[in-house]
């Protein structure tokens, strides 16, 4: 038996000037003894569980005192 794999991860689209990403792009194919496996191609929301508020927020769109952050370059 022989198997391979591809995969890749691309950041999505930033909002405005922010430097994380809203969501992620994640693509992976497989081939299992020379025939498709695996194919995957779908769109990650980039979200986080807050145990403080008891709900999911999504990191690339985070408010602090009325402003989005981060902002600014990335090193």
């Amino acid at each position: 038996m022989q198997a391979g794999a591809h995969q890749s991860t691309d950041p999505g689209a930033l909002q405005a000037s922010r430097t994380v990403p809203v969501a992620y792009e994640i693509t992976a194919h497989g081939t299992l003894d020379g025939s498709p496996g695996l194919t995957l191609d779908d769109i990650v929301p980039n979200m986080i569980y807050s145990t403080k508020n008891k709900n999911w927020s999504n990191i690339g769109t985070a408010v602090h005192s009325g402003k989005p952050v981060p902002t600014g370059a990335t090193p």
